[in-house]
């Protein structure tokens, strides 16, 4: 009886294996024999009946490690922990400088950052760790031929934190690592750091990053909000031109926070009417025009967390998009507190319930105060905590 025919390769069903098993000339002849497959440059099948696109994704780190063996999974695919999403893997490496194409998969590759944090994970790859994730998500990238962008989203990052937080034994350190790596890599821009601070903020965690002590309000700069809520909507007369200037730079970058926060429409202001119970809001046709009023009348106000409140305010009451106003509200105020050097604000859990209801009252009973008390005291108990740290 015949014996069966010996090979240096595996033959399990859905195994693959690389052309380092056996030489070129026994490769090929083995390949015209219809013994194996050839999946990709340098991997090979003997299954001969798995399609090979399924072949692929079940193998697809085995893969990457033998032909990047320096690979670290980052971006979306470390935020789903390794699955193909949509036919992507995304990795760092300095093996390969272009991406990986692949039957049913494209293994997106960019250069290697190494992070010491970076944990061990199958077939000797890297996986980015919850702070490189967090702070390499922060990146925008765009959808190519279809497929799901490099990057999670901003929702898709905020989901992602939400979800994942539960499982962090310090989600402080967390934001922490990532404000250190963003900053590094040169992506902490004000918009990144607005948006770390309010992941922070979404998972219910006052530190880091932490709000400066910001110079006191005083009843001056009330006065002058509380006269801006009285003249909201009017005339830009006595308004100077440099202040309608800073204006409009405001409603520009509103427009940019808000496609920060939402993938349908980004940056479109509200072609509907927006009704709360008994109370009309600002018309669509008047949505831009008031918007640009109110944030005029801000610039004579001196104190920066006085001006941030007023910002986010205007954009309480003209609630100027369908969706995220309240996102976009509490991002504007920290992006204002930002452009002048103070870090953004983070309202503790336990003033969560008074910081609500100060938004509910500047919307429907056009109250200012409530608002900005609410806002110094957290930036007030937040220094005290820092200073019992002895930070």
């Amino acid at each position: 009886m015949a014996r069966p025919l010996s090979t240096p390769w595996p033959t399990a069903r859905g195994t693959v294996f690389f052309d380092d098993l056996a030489s070129a000339p026994t490769l090929r002849r083995a390949v015209n024999a219809g013994r194996i497959r050839r999946l990709a440059s340098h991997v090979y099948t003997a299954d001969l009946e798995t399609p090979a696109v399924d072949l692929v994704v079940s193998n697809v780190w085995e893969i990457v490690a033998h032909l990047m063996p320096d690979a670290v999974v980052v971006d979306r695919t470390a935020a789903a922990g390794g699955a193909v999403v949509e036919g992507l893997v995304a990795v760092a490496s300095d093996s390969r400088r272009s991406n990986l194409e692949l039957p049913g998969v494209t293994v997106v590759v960019r250069p290697l950052e190494r992070c010491d944090d970076d944990a061990e994970w199958v077939f000797g790859l890297k996986m980015s760790s919850p702070a490189r994730i967090v702070a390499d998500n922060l990146r925008l990238s765009r959808s190519v031929r279809g497929r799901a962008p490099r990057t999670l989203t901003r929702s898709e990052l905020t989901t992602w934190v939400k979800q994942s937080a539960r499982s962090w034994a310090d989600p402080a350190s967390v934001f922490a690592g990532a404000r250190d790596l963003a900053h590094r890599h040169g992506d902490l821009d004000d918009e990144s750091a607005v948006l770390l601070a309010n992941l922070a903020l979404a998972v219910g965690e006052p530190t880091p990053p932490l709000p400066q002590a910001v110079a006191g309000v005083g009843d001056e700069a009330l006065a002058v909000l509380e006269s801006a809520v009285l003249a909201l909507g009017g005339s830009l007369r006595g308004v100077s031109e440099s202040d309608i200037e800073e204006a409009e730079g405001r409603l520009e970058l509103l427009q940019n926070l808000h496609s920060v926060v939402v993938d349908l429409e980004p940056g479109r202001f509200r072609t509907e009417p927006n009704r709360l119970p008994s109370l009309e809001l600002v018309d669509p046709d008047e949505v831009e025009t008031t918007l640009r009023h109110g944030l005029a009348l801000l610039s004579p106000i001196r104190s920066h967390l006085a001006r941030a409140v007023g910002v986010m305010f205007v954009v309480l009451v003209v609630d100027p998009f369908a969706d995220a106003t309240a996102e976009v509200a509490m991002l504007a105020l920290n992006a204002e507190l930002r452009s002048h050097g103070h870090d953004p604000v983070i309202i503790p859990r336990e003033l969560t319930d008074r910081f609500e209801r100060a938004k509910r009252q500047a919307v429907v009973k056009r109250e200012v105060g409530p608002l900005l008390d609410v806002v110094e005291a957290a930036v007030a108990q937040v220094a005290d905590t820092l200073q019992g740290h002895g930070l």
